[in-house]
């Protein structure tokens, strides 16, 4: 089968997913587009002979069968390399800001919701914070978005996130202040534990300290008070 009737004959079916209400019919679809079709097309995205970059409807297709399907978490887990090693490629080494839409990133949201600590810590985490410090203005919308796809309690990665984000959140650039703050947001709202609120608040006060004082201190004093507010800390 050529490469576009395959991607627009996988395309009609990953669409059709939302129409079958009933488990007979999803099963059907199911047995349709099997594990083994998946996994190959995983792999023409990872070796870019599918240009993901320029598909990120596609790639959400894929992404929302892998979390759809009935064994959802068996073909995360059977492609978590390969998914990662995408993410970590296309997302959080970009040289570009995404484009307006659909992003890349946002694809991946359905099976990032499957991902564990370990994963999270080891190899997502390092990556993101190492690219929020080189090209915060690139990646903070994209690592807004992990944040929010992952059922993940931040805790411990709290104090680590915020500090390299909140150096952002003065920047004179608006994107770069409401990226940031989607970041600390976030970050507050997924750490159940009430003692990471001090320590949060103590990276604050840390990163305040190096930051220019006057408006920029009123302002990120402001939003921290009113995230915590939101809270009812």
């Amino acid at each position: 089968m050529d490469t576009e009737p395959a991607l627009l004959f996988v395309d009609i079916i990953f669409k059709t997913l939302y129409i079958y209400d009933d488990r007979g019919s999803r099963k059907a679809v199911d047995g349709i587009i099997t594990k083994d079709i998946y996994q190959m097309y995983i792999e023409e995205l990872k070796d870019a002979r599918i240009p993901y970059k320029d598909s990120p409807k596609f790639v959400w297709l894929l992404m929302e069968f892998s979390s759809t399907s009935s064994k959802s978490s068996s073909l995360f887990e059977q492609c978590k390399p390969t998914l990662l090693d995408i993410y970590l490629r296309a997302i959080l080494n970009a040289r570009e800001k995404p484009a307006k839409g659909l992003t890349l990133s946002e694809a991946f949201h359905p099976p990032f919701r499957h991902m564990l600590h370990e994963d999270f810590q080891n190899i997502v985490l390092p990556s993101a914070v190492k690219m929020l410090k080189r090209n915060p203005e690139i990646v903070l919308e994209s690592v807004g978005i992990l944040l929010n796809s992952v059922n993940l309690d931040l805790n411990k990665y709290a104090v680590e996130i915020i500090s390299v984000a909140l150096p952002q959140a003065g920047h004179a650039d608006e994107g770069r202040r409401v990226g940031a703050l989607a970041i600390i947001r976030c970050v507050s709202q997924k750490s159940s534990n009430p003692d990471a609120l001090e320590a949060m608040f103590n990276a604050v006060k840390s990163v305040i300290g190096d930051l220019v004082r006057g408006k920029t201190y009123i302002s990120l004093t402001e939003n921290w008070h009113n995230q915590c507010t939101a809270r009812n800390v």
